[in-house]
């Protein structure tokens, strides 16, 4: 059908729709030549006689899509954010770790209690076990130890010959520190890889307090 015809009859329909209500009785011939009409504007101009409630679903699912795009966008932003902030606070508590281990070594309480409450890792150990509370022991820095216990240093830890913090206080007759161990818990009968407890390491290298307060220890415990 051409442009024109689809044109004019395109237009008798608007007409006919506007002059007719629900009232107006139509002859048989005419409504014949109506439908017609209808059919003929239908065929050429289908656009015109789609089902409205259609594409209000389409539209209605297409902006549930876009919605769920976009919060799946927002869901991965934030995922991706919570990683990277994730990964730099790691960073952030590797370099004060590093910072705490040369503090311990050093013998620093001030530095120790500055990068411990700011976030290093207390509890931290090298590959064979030995610990900062380990070191801390060795030294008898009873501060430190104090400080590295309080905040998630293991005071039983071991290293690969399972040697415990106490050991180390043991060996070098750190009294106060192995008074502060094992006030915490920590056991005098561990045994290391050469068969010896802190208590037997005391005795021979002769530090006779520590032996003594031990002996009262396993008296009254």
């Amino acid at each position: 059908m051409s442009y024109k015809k689809t044109t004019i009859l395109y237009s008798l329909v608007l007409s006919m729709i506007t002059v007719l209500t629900p009232s107006t009785s139509l002859a048989a011939s005419d409504m014949a030549e109506w439908n017609k009409l209808i059919k003929e504007v239908q065929a050429s101009n289908p656009e015109l006689f789609r089902d409205s409630s259609k594409k209000s679903k389409k539209s209605t699912s297409s902006s549930d899509k876009d919605d769920d795009k976009d919060k799946d966008k927002d869901e991965l932003k934030k995922d991706k954010e919570k990683r990277k902030s994730a990964k730099e606070e790691r960073k952030r508590k590797k370099k004060l770790t590093k910072k705490l281990r040369k503090a311990v070594k050093n013998g620093d309480y001030e530095k120790v209690k500055e990068y411990v409450l700011a976030g290093a890792d207390a509890s931290y150990a090298k590959k064979n076990g030995l610990s900062l509370l380990h070191i801390a022991a060795a030294h008898g820095n009873l501060h430190i130890v104090r400080v590295l216990e309080t905040h998630g240093a293991d005071y039983n830890a071991t290293t690969i010959k399972d040697w415990t913090p106490l050991h180390h206080a043991a060996r070098f007759g750190h009294l106060d520190v192995v008074r502060y161990l094992m006030g915490k818990g920590a056991s005098m009968y561990q045994i290391n890889s050469d068969g010896k407890n802190p208590y037997t390491l005391a005795r021979q290298l002769h530090h006779e307090d520590i032996t003594k307060y031990m002996d009262i220890w396993r008296k009254y415990h």
